[in-house]
């Protein structure tokens, strides 16, 4: 029923996609007692190639999981044991900065309740600092890191260039609060959400000083850098820049996922 239903929402023929979905739990609602999923649907042709890639490669593919699934593994703690299901259990936001893209989740328990992609990425930052240095983008990328939003200016680093590449960044992560906060207001309009009571940051750009507080006071919640080596039994010699970039490699390695 649920693979029927979904089907006619697709953004395409039903025979060119794949569905599945994954059950958050039962709700109490006028009409009854009513189960919660949450619906993902794909082009066949990425499946395929995907699996394709995976059976030239040796591998028997086992399932098909999300970035976004992988993410709440890493990032978050398993769900809580007496209070697992419970309405009064606030959900978390977690924000994944890439490159080009950034995944915007709410979990609740580390169930996947809302997810959506937007068109922002640390390469926009990076960008908006060439621009406005004149350095080139290797150069850019260095600056913004080193500088980033706030803090006193490193050593050897001009503080007009440093100045300018801030305001820069400043300008620049105006979008990204805006989206962030956008999902944040379609979530709530939905039925039966929690109360969103933090917001874990990752990604290579979460690397950026500053932006963590930058996005706290642009949305009036509490922001934090997720660790993904919390999800880890052994320590690691990664560099902090490969420990933010790692979350979902990490997630994806965790749980083997069902197969789909």
């Amino acid at each position: 029923a649920i693979v029927a239903a979904a089907g006619e929402e697709m953004p395409m023929p039903q025979d060119q996609g794949v569905i599945d979905f994954q059950s958050i739990g039962r709700v109490s609602t006028p009409a009854g007692d009513r189960e919660q999923v949450i619906v993902v649907v794909a082009t066949r042709d990425r499946i395929d190639s995907l699996v394709g890639v995976a059976r030239r490669a040796g591998l028997k593919p086992v399932g098909i999981d999300l970035e976004a699934f992988a993410l709440l593994r890493a990032l978050l703690p398993p769900p809580g044991v007496l209070d697992s299901g419970s309405v009064d259990t606030p959900a978390q936001l977690v924000c994944h900065v890439g490159g080009d893209v950034t995944n915007v989740i709410v979990s609740v328990d580390r169930q996947c309740h809302f997810m959506r992609l937007v068109g922002f990425g640390g390469r926009h930052l990076t960008a908006a600092v060439a621009e406005s240095t004149g350095l080139d983008a290797s150069q850019s990328e260095a600056l913004k890191i080193a500088v980033g939003l706030i803090g006193e200016v490193p050593e050897g680093v001009d503080p007009g260039l440093a100045a300018n590449a801030r305001h820069a960044l400043a300008l620049a992560a105006r979008p990204l609060a805006t989206e962030i906060g956008r999902s944040i207001e379609y979530y709530y309009s939905q039925a039966r959400t929690r109360a969103i009571d933090r917001l874990v940051l990752s990604g290579g750009t979460s690397l950026c000083i500053g932006l963590d507080r930058y996005l706290a006071q642009a949305l009036e919640i509490p922001v934090e850098l997720g660790d993904p080596l919390q999800a880890l039994d052994s320590a690691t010699l990664l560099p902090a820049e490969s420990i933010a970039r790692s979350a979902v490699a990490i997630g994806l390695a965790i749980d083997v996922p069902e197969a789909a």
